[in-house]
């Protein structure tokens, strides 16, 4: 089983193009990239995971990769209708559902 890892930047980032303090406060932003998972409660969960890891790592915003619930349909040579990927509706669609019941999740433990 892959272990999930969180790598961290912490503190701002020197910027050429900064030419005095921020005035604003820090906005620390999460990126997550998970392997696909066939099965589809072992992806949500997995996803779930490092969702958790790295909204306790103080992440305020997490970003999901592209395709989040679907297998990427470029790794196929027969295109998105033979990984079965659809386009979804949004408001509505599984992805929609499960980033909805992830950021209840989140605000209810930050609430904690």
């Amino acid at each position: 089983m892959d272990a999930t890892r969180i790598l961290t930047a912490l503190g701002p980032q020197a910027s050429p193009a900064r030419r005095r303090a921020p005035e604003r406060g820090q906005l620390r932003v999460g990126a997550v990239q998970q392997r696909w998972h066939a099965d589809p409660r072992e992806h949500e969960g997995a996803l779930e995971e490092a969702v958790g890891l790295a909204a306790g790592a103080g992440a305020q915003l997490v970003c999901l990769q592209e395709l989040t619930l679907s297998r990427y349909f470029a790794a196929d040579p027969g295109g998105p209708e033979a990984a079965g990927v659809e386009p979804e509706e949004l408001p509505g669609g599984p992805t929609h559902a499960f980033a909805a019941r992830l950021a209840r999740t989140s605000a209810k433990s930050a609430c904690n």
